[in-house]
């Protein structure tokens, strides 16, 4: 996570001093960008790779949150099964969920607002998500 972190500062300095920029600038004679020569870490693998099971988590949770603390047991199924943020789930309305398409819609609301335009959207759900939900 660090090179990725590393690399997205650099790929932001280097275009703060890009030959596009600096057109609009008057400077000196000869300048070349401190960044010109500085390369980019080596690109990592994106792909997720699980560390844990997922089975055996949402059973661990339907036997320790379901009736103990269903609001809990709640946030884990949005978080796990649906990949809501917390904000997301804390400030979710029913009239989000849509029974009929089974399927979440995710946008702004009275007491919620998005963390950006492009986490405006629909969510699909499973449909013994969509009849757990129902129940509750």
């Amino acid at each position: 996570m660090a090179r990725i972190s590393v690399n997205s500062a650099l790929r932001g300095a280097r275009s703060l001093l890009s030959p596009a920029r600096l057109r609009f600038i008057t400077l000196p004679s000869g300048f070349v960008s401190p960044f010109a020569s500085v390369s980019l870490e080596p690109r990592q693998a994106m792909t997720y790779r699980s560390f844990f099971d997922i089975k055996k988590l949402v059973a661990s949770a339907q036997t320790e949150l379901s009736t103990s603390d269903p609001e809990a047991y709640k946030a884990f199924l949005l978080a796990s099964m649906a990949g809501l943020r917390r904000a997301e789930i804390d400030q979710l309305e029913w009239t989000a969920f849509d029974w009929q398409h089974e399927r979440l819609h995710i946008g702004v609301t009275e007491h919620f607002a998005v963390k950006s335009q492009g986490s405006i959207g629909d969510v699909d759900l499973d449909r013994e998500l969509v009849t757990l939900f129902k129940d509750f």
